[in-house]
């Protein structure tokens, strides 16, 4: 289920589409993790309007997607280069 944000009065129209626009390239990095985390292990993936960059470093990722999306702020994931098993307790 995708997240939902909820616009508050007290944020302003800007900071509230920058948060809708994060949440939407959060969602579509979920949608593609898969794929991309099977392409991309060890790299940066930057994901800006349903377009990803992969790069060595975050530097380099923010910058290749920055240079194709000035006006955006990508959303940044490391993929580790094996699968990690998670414990989560309470």
């Amino acid at each position: 289920m995708p997240l939902q944000f909820l616009r508050d009065d007290k944020l302003s129209v800007g900071t509230a589409t920058q948060i809708q626009e994060r949440l939407q390239n959060v969602d579509w990095f979920n949608d593609h993790a898969v794929e991309i985390s099977a392409q991309c292990k060890g790299k940066y993936v930057a994901v800006v309007d349903g377009e990803f960059f992969v790069a060595d470093s975050r530097k380099e990722a923010h910058d290749l997607a920055q240079a194709n999306h000035p006006a955006k702020r990508p959303f940044i994931v490391y993929i580790p280069p094996q699968a990690r098993k998670m414990v989560y307790g309470c």
